[in-house]
């Protein structure tokens, strides 16, 4: 007996435990699209800097308002742990954990946060000559780095906490789950009456890229179907 088409592939599997889930992904999605957004920008300050010798400035977003957003996102349920310190050089290297209770997961998940800060010396000191660090140059070097460390874990966790500030590639996060769920509630009908009112291939992207309901895969096909009748009567 061929037993071939009975034994449930990976892939089966894979796809059952989506259905089965597909509540709970979805507000997985819709609590990721939150964390993706990207930061108010009345929040972002600028530093200055250095690169190949030129002065530049990079955009960054204060430890007060990621700790608040963690406060926000996470209803104040977040801590650090294990927080570890090095001095290499004239520098101080530091690495934390960063947990936080997942409001949707309903579990304590945890990011690592690593970050670097110079030792302040005299101008024109050897960086590993002790002496020439400055009086109490570490009452302010080591929460430095312990707030850089806190926003190192914390911007991996989505781009409204600073991830992509200062990147020149970034990417959009989409929930195939939420897309999804969207899709259900799509009415084809009336999808289809809008694709036969546009009378031009412009008309057609615009509403394709005016609802992101109907941008979707599932959907794609309708509005590619459109517009090569539109192509074949302006050519036919």
């Amino acid at each position: 007996m061929d037993i071939t088409n009975q034994v449930p592939t990976t892939l089966d599997r894979a796809k059952d435990l989506i259905s089965q889930n597909k509540d709970q992904l979805t507000a997985l999605g819709l609590f990721q699209m939150q964390v993706a957004k990207q930061p108010n920008k009345q929040q972002i300050k600028k530093r200055e800097g250095f690169e190949r010798g030129n002065k530049v400035y990079y955009d960054y977003l204060p430890i007060s308002h990621i700790q608040t957003l963690l406060d926000e996102m996470f209803a104040g349920l977040w801590q650090t742990r294990n927080f570890d310190c090095k001095v290499i050089g004239n520098e101080l290297v530091g690495i934390i954990e960063l947990h936080y209770f997942h409001p949707v997961a309903n579990q304590w998940l945890v990011r690592t946060g690593t970050a670097a800060t110079q030792i302040r010396q005299k101008k024109g000191a050897e960086i590993t000559d002790i002496n020439a660090k400055l009086k109490n140059s570490l009452e302010q070097d080591s929460p430095h780095l312990l707030s850089d460390c806190i926003k190192n874990a914390a911007k991996s966790l989505g781009a409204i906490f600073g991830r992509d500030l200062n990147r020149k590639h970034v990417d959009n996060y989409e929930s195939r789950a939420v897309q999804n769920a969207r899709a259900e509630q799509v009415d084809v009908n009336s999808l289809t009456d809008q694709l036969d009112k546009c009378t031009t291939t412009q008309q057609v992207k615009d509403l394709y890229a005016s609802n992101s309901v109907y941008a979707l895969r599932k959907f794609s096909w309708l509005f590619q179907d459109r517009i090569k009748e539109l192509q074949d009567e302006q050519f036919g």
